[in-house]
């Protein structure tokens, strides 16, 4: 996981403090949407990147982006513009 934060650091302006304090706010939620650690490492460098946020807020800013993506409302908003919200399980 460190080599991935040391990699991800490198190529993104996110320093390793944000990528650690992300993974500690974000690691039970972020397993239960099914995303691996390298979504969750890019996840959190585009947040950090794009919208100049550090540790806790970028953390928290992802927290809100994944669990959003759980409401049946952006389920349907997803679905009306032919994106899958679930998989064949549900």
């Amino acid at each position: 996981l460190l080599n991935e934060w040391v990699t991800v650091s490198k190529v993104a302006n996110v320093d390793l403090q944000t990528l650690s304090t992300g993974f500690s706010i974000l690691g039970e939620s972020a397993s239960e949407a099914g995303l691996s650690t390298k979504e969750l490492n890019a996840l959190l460098a585009t947040i950090s990147e794009t919208l100049s946020l550090t540790d806790r807020t970028a953390g928290n800013a992802a927290k809100v982006f994944i669990s959003g993506f759980g409401t049946s409302k952006a389920q349907k908003a997803l679905q009306d513009i032919g994106v899958a919200a679930t998989d064949l399980n549900g």
